[in-house]
């Protein structure tokens, strides 16, 4: 089947090999039935139910954004919440929140265009701190 020589020359163009049997995967609700049993059955890879995470991102986005980045602002929240606790100097904060509170949003940012209600949530929470 095509996919299976696509899959090997990618492992010898990158130069990564695929563990298949670490693999699993995950097809669209608008694929036929039929095709996706038959790449099941080529690769012996194990079909699984969409996730609603994958390394910390979500596989789809609905179209109200609040809901699925509210939780970036809420361990912004926690991590700041944390540290007023402590006695730290201007120099001390500004260190945390340049080396924690603006590196959480970075991985998702290199994903997704992130709205502007959720740098308007992080600018108030770093503001406070």
């Amino acid at each position: 089947m095509i996919i299976y020589q696509i899959l090997q020359c990618y492992e010898t163009t990158s130069g990564q090999c695929i563990t298949l049997t670490k693999s699993s995967l995950v097809f669209s609700s608008n694929m036929l039935r039929e095709i996706w049993q038959d790449i099941v059955r080529v690769l012996h890879i194990d079909k699984m139910d969409a996730p609603d995470k994958f390394l910390g991102l979500p596989l789809e986005i609905p179209r109200t954004k609040r809901e699925t980045f509210s939780s970036i602002v809420d361990r912004i929240a926690t991590k700041t919440a944390g540290w007023k606790e402590q006695l730290l100097s201007k120099g001390g904060k500004e260190v945390l929140i340049k080396a924690v509170a603006v590196a959480i949003p970075v991985y998702v940012m290199s994903s997704f265009k992130l709205p502007a209600f959720f740098w308007k949530s992080i600018t108030s929470l770093i503001s406070n701190f």
